[in-house]
C-alpha cells in the first residue's frame, strides 16, 4: 500500500485498467490522488513480464495544483498476511538513518521479497505483520519539468519455499542484478542427509541474512549475490555445528553437518483444587534457552504449532524435537493458575522431560475471561489462523471471544466447536471498523456480537465505513439488532478515535456527547496508553455515563502478546460458557459488571452491591467492600478505591506471594452527593509468561458501583462540565 507523508496523507485510485506493454508483458495501471489534496496526482503501474516471479511497481507522483505542499516521503506499508519476517530470521528494522538493501518474509508454503530501484538500500519501521519503508523524498516546490514530478520504482519477488532466497532471488533477478548458483547438502554426524533443515546465509557487513530451506534429500540450491558469505545449518531437533565461509559459485554442495538430535516431551494436567481431580486442556508453553543454549525457534509468530520461543500443547502434552542443551520451561493456562516452571536438559540422542499440574489459584465463581479484540488471516496485518487463534486463547484461559478482523466479519464459532471446546468456550461474530483509508480516519471501532446467516450473501462489514464520521458510523451500527459498539485503544495517536477526533483531555462534554457501548481502556498492544484511556472512562462516568471498561489484547500474532492479556472478566452468573448466548453476553457486558485486568482480579462492592449496580444508601456514607486476589506469579503492590475519579483510599497489599489473597478489607467512604465508585490495583513487576520487552504490567479495574444518595433515581455529580 503506498505510504505519503509518513502515513499522513492517503492515496485514492478512481481509475484501474490493462495497458499496452512489451510483447508478453501485462500492465495494469491505477491512476488517483490524495484524499486531502487532489492536485497530487498518484499513478501506479504494475508490470509482470512472462517467467517472472517478481512483480516490478512504479509509482509516479506529479503536483499539478497550487500552492504546492511541503516536501513529503513517499513509500509504502507492507502487511505481510501469514508470511513473517521473524520466520525468516530477519533483524528488525534498523533505527533511522541506516538503510536495508531488502526485505523478506517467510511463510509455510512461500515467501516474499521487497526490493527498491537503489541497491543500496531504503529506510523502513515494522511491526508485527506490517513493515513500512521510506524511498524517496518529493518536493512539489522544486520543479521538475513542466509538472513537478517523482517516480519510484520497487519490485516484489514471490519465492516457492518457505524461505527467503527463493524470493530475494526472484526480486533481484527481475531488478538486473547478477546472481551467482550455490548448492549445500545437510548431513548429521554419518553423513547422511538432513531433510528440511533450514541453512542461514550471513552475507558481508550491512546484507540481512537469507534463509534457504533444505528438500528431503538434504539439499538446496539458492542464487545469491557475488561476494564473502558465511554458512550455519539448523533443524528443528538438531543444531549447527559450526560457520562455513564460501564464496559463489559454488561448484560442488557445501557440506553442512549438524550435531545430534534431541527432543522436549511435555505432560501437564489441571487441578481446580490442590490435590483435586486432573482434567486435559489447552496450555501455552515457553522455552528459553539456558546460555550458552541459544532460545529456540518452533516457526513464525502466527501458530498455535510453534511460534518463536512458543506454542500450545491442545491437551497439556506435547513430543517436539528440540536441539540438545538445557533449557528453562515454563507453562502457564492464564492468570487464574499457578506456573510449572523447570529446568531441563536435553540430551544428545534424547529427551528432557516436563511433567506435573496447574493448579487454579484464583476463585472467579460466576465470572468468565473475555478478550473481545482480536486478527486472525482475515486482517491483512495478521497471520494467525481462525483455529490457531482459538487455541490460543484456550491455553489462556480465555472463555469469550470476539474477531475483530479489520473490516471483516468473523465467526470463530465453528472452530471451537471443531476443536471440541463448545462446552466450555463461546466465540461471537465481530468486526473491527477500520477507518484508516477515509478521508478523514474516526479510529478503530469493533462491533459484536453480530448475526450470521449463512444463507445470506457475504459481505465484508454489516455497515458502511468509508469516509463516514463518528457519529455516521454509530448510526450504522445502532441499526443491528444486539450488537455492541467498542470503542479500540481511543488515545492511540495513529487510529485512535479520540485522539483523531482531537478531543482533548479534560473534554469530557465531547465526551459524552458520542455514541458507544464499551471503552477498551486496555489494549495489549499500546499498554502503555492505558493512563489516558482510564482517564477518559473516568470523565464520562463521573457524568453520569453508562460506559462499561473493556481490555483486549488486539492480538495479531500468537503471543506478542497473547489472547486475553489484557482481559476483561464478565459476570455471567455461570462457570462455563457452554450454553451461553450472545444475546446473554451483550446484556452482561451493559450490565457494567465487569473487571478489566492484566492479571489480578479484584471484586468491589459498596453496601454489598456489586460492580454496575446502583446503592441508595441509608446514611452519609457507604461502606466499600475489596477483594484483591492474584496468582502467586502475579506482583501487586497498590489498591485504590476511587470516589468519582478522586483517591478515596489507598491500601497496601496484606499479603505477598504465594499467597492469593492479597487483600481483603472493608471501609467506610463519606459522600456529599450522588457518586461513582470502582476500584484500580496494580503492581509493577513483569509477568514471566509474556515477552521481557513487554510493557504489559499487572494491573486491574472494576466497573462502577453508582450510588444514588439522596435516592432520587437520578445521577447528578458531574458538574457543568459535563455538557448539557
Amino acid at each position: 500500500v503506498l505510504r505519503l507523508d509518513d502515513g499522513r496523507r492517503q492515496a485514492a485510485y478512481e481509475e484501474l485498467g490493462f495497458v499496452p506493454g512489451a510483447p508478453g508483458e501485462a500492465l495494469v495501471v491505477a491512476r488517483g490522488s490524495d484524499v486531502r489534496d487532489p492536485g497530487l496526482e498518484v499513478e501506479t503501474i504494475y508490470a509482470l513480464v512472462p517467467g517472472a516471479a517478481a512483480l516490478r511497481v512504479t509509482t509516479v507522483l506529479r503536483h499539478t495544483g497550487s500552492p504546492p505542499p511541503a516536501a513529503l516521503e513517499v513509500g509504502d506499508s507492507i502487511r505481510w498476511g501469514a508470511a513473517s519476517p521473524r520466520a525468516a530470521a530477519l533483524p528488525a528494522c534498523p533505527p533511522a538513518p541506516a538503510l536495508v538493501p531488502h526485505l523478506a518474509a517467510a511463510g509455510d508454503l512461500g515467501s516474499y521479497a521487497y526490493l527498491a530501484a537503489d541497491p543500496v538500500g531504503f529506510r523502513c519501521g515494522d511491526d508485527t505483520g506490517v513493515t513500512w519503508t521510506t524511498l524517496a523524498a518529493f518536493d512539489p516546490a522544486s520543479p521538475d519539468g513542466a509538472a513537478p514530478g517523482k517516480t519510484v520504482v520497487r519490485w516484489i519477488g514471490v519465492g516457492e519455499r518457505a524461505d527467503t532466497t527463493s524470493a530475494t532471488a526472484a526480486a533481484r533477478e527481475a531488478r538486473g542484478d547478477p546472481l551467482e548458483r550455490v548448492v549445500v547438502r545437510t548431513t548429521d554426524a554419518a553423513g547422511e542427509p538432513v531433510a528440511e533443515a533450514v541453512v542461514r546465509l550471513t552475507g558481508e557487513r550491512g546484507t540481512p541474512p537469507e534463509t534457504l530451506r533444505t528438500d528431503a534429500g538434504g539439499r538446496g540450491l539458492a542464487l545469491l549475490p557475488p561476494g564473502r558469505w558465511r554458512a550455519t545449518a539448523e533443524s528443528p531437533a538438531r543444531a549447527g555445528a559450526g560457520l562455513a565461509p564460501f564464496d559463489p559459485p559454488l561448484v560442488e554442495p557445501l557440506e553442512l553437518p549438524l550435531g545430534p538430535p534431541g527432543r522436549l516431551e511435555l505432560d501437564v494436567q489441571l487441578a481446580d483444587t490442590a490435590g483435586g481431580a486432573l482434567a486435559r486442556a489447552p496450555v501455552r508453553v515457553l522455552v528459553r534457552g539456558v546460555p550458552p543454549t541459544p532460545d529456540p525457534s518452533f516457526g513464525g509468530p502466527f501458530s498455535a504449532g510453534g511460534a518463536g520461543r512458543t506454542f500450545v500443547a491442545a491437551d497439556g502434552r506435547s513430543s517436539r524435537p528440540l536441539p540438545p542443551g538445557t533449557y528453562a520451561v515454563l507453562v502457564t493456562r492464564g492468570p487464574e493458575y499457578d506456573l510449572l516452571e523447570e529446568t531441563i536438559d536435553v540430551p544428545p540422542g534424547g529427551a528432557g522431560r516436563v511433567q506435573g499440574t496447574l493448579t487454579r489459584r484464583v476463585e472467579t465463581a460466576g465470572w468468565l475471561a473475555a478478550d473481545f479484540h482480536l486478527h486472525t488471516t482475515a486482517s491483512t496485518d495478521a497471520g494467525t489462523p481462525p483455529r490457531d487463534r482459538v487455541l490460543g486463547c484456550a491455553a489462556e484461559g480465555v472463555e469469550l471471544l470476539a474477531a475483530t478482523d479489520h473490516n471483516e466479519t468473523t465467526d470463530l464459532m465453528p472452530h471451537v466447536e471443531a476443536l471440541g471446546l463448545a462446552d466450555r468456550m463461546l466465540a461471537v461474530a465481530g468486526t473491527e471498523l477500520t477507518t484508516d483509508a477515509s478521508r478523514v480516519p474516526a479510529g478503530h471501532l469493533a462491533l459484536f456480537p453480530l448475526a450470521r446467516d449463512p444463507a445470506a450473501p457475504r459481505v465484508s462489514t454489516p455497515v458502511p465505513w468509508l469516509d463516514l464520521g463518528f457519529a455516521e458510523l454509530a448510526a450504522g451500527a445502532r441499526r443491528l439488532p444486539g450488537a455492541l459498539l467498542q470503542v479500540n485503544h481511543p488515545r492511540d495517536p495513529g487510529d485512535g478515535a479520540f485522539a483523531l477526533l482531537g478531543l482533548a483531555a479534560g473534554d469530557a462534554a465531547s465526551l459524552r456527547s458520542l455514541d458507544f457501548d464499551l471503552l477498551e481502556v486496555a489494549d495489549g498492544r499500546a499498554f502503555e496508553r492505558t493512563p489516558e484511556a482510564v482517564a477518559d472512562w473516568a470523565r464520562l462516568i463521573a457524568c453520569g455515563r453508562r460506559v462499561a471498561p473493556t481490555g483486549g489484547s488486539g492480538a495479531h500474532a500468537l503471543a506478542t502478546p497473547p489472547c486475553g492479556w489484557p482481559r476483561t472478566w464478565v459476570f455471567a452468573a455461570r462457570d462455563d460458557a457452554g450454553g451461553f448466548s450472545p444475546d446473554g453476553l451483550a446484556a452482561a457486558l451493559r450490565s457494567g459488571r465487569v473487571v478489566v485486568s492484566s492479571g489480578p482480579f479484584v471484586a468491589l462492592r459498596v453496601d454489598d452491591v456489586p460492580a454496575g449496580g446502583t446503592v441508595v444508601p441509608r446514611g452519609r456514607g457507604v461502606l466499600a467492600s475489596v477483594r484483591v486476589e492474584a496468582a502467586p506469579w502475579i506482583e501487586v503492590t497498590r489498591v485504590r478505591v476511587l470516589l468519582n475519579g478522586r483517591e478515596a483510599l489507598a491500601l497496601a497489599p496484606t499479603a505477598r506471594p504465594p499467597e492469593t489473597v492479597r487483600l481483603e478489607t472493608q471501609a467506610p467512604l463519606p459522600l456529599d452527593g450522588d457518586a461513582a465508585v470502582w476500584a484500580e490495583v496494580e503492581g509493577s513487576a513483569p509477568l514471566p509468561v509474556l515477552e521481557p520487552d513487554s510493557p504489559i504490567r499487572p494491573w486491574a479495574l472494576t466497573g462502577a458501583v453508582w450510588v444514588d444518595a439522596n435516592g432520587d433515581g437520578k445521577l447528578q455529580f458531574g458538574g457543568a462540565g459535563c455538557g448539557p
